[in-house]
């Protein structure tokens, strides 16, 4: 996994062989009355077929909950950002946002990101 600090999120991109997967979390301390999902554009031309925005969010806050718990921490999703093109298994995102939270907790860097998108 490579984690990044770009467009005021913390992101982690995850690729294995074929399947690629990038998260982008805004996150606080204190709970979010909501959560905006941003639709990034895709990477690649093509078809591909369109994520389910409410499985992915499912999905994430599935991830940072378990980690929160994990690590005692109090993280709130703010925010989700996603690459429109990527990989639709949802379950990627519970360990992206896991790991991303983990991260956080453990006062690990996440570098600035050189460009503006994955």
């Amino acid at each position: 996994m490579n984690f990044s600090f770009r467009d005021g999120r913390h992101c982690v991109s995850r690729i294995t062989g074929p399947t690629h997967n990038f998260l982008g979390l805004r996150v606080s301390k204190q709970p979010a009355t909501g959560v905006t999902v941003v639709k990034l554009p895709p990477v690649h031309a093509g078809s591909y077929k369109p994520m389910d925005e409410a499985q992915l969010q499912a999905e994430a806050a599935a991830g940072v909950e378990t980690a929160n718990c994990e690590c005692g921490t109090e993280w709130h999703v703010v925010e989700i950002a996603y690459v429109e093109d990527d990989t639709p298994l949802y379950s990627q995102y519970a360990i992206c946002a896991n790991a991303l939270i983990r991260r956080l907790a453990s006062g690990e860097p996440f570098p600035e990101a050189q460009q503006p998108r994955p």
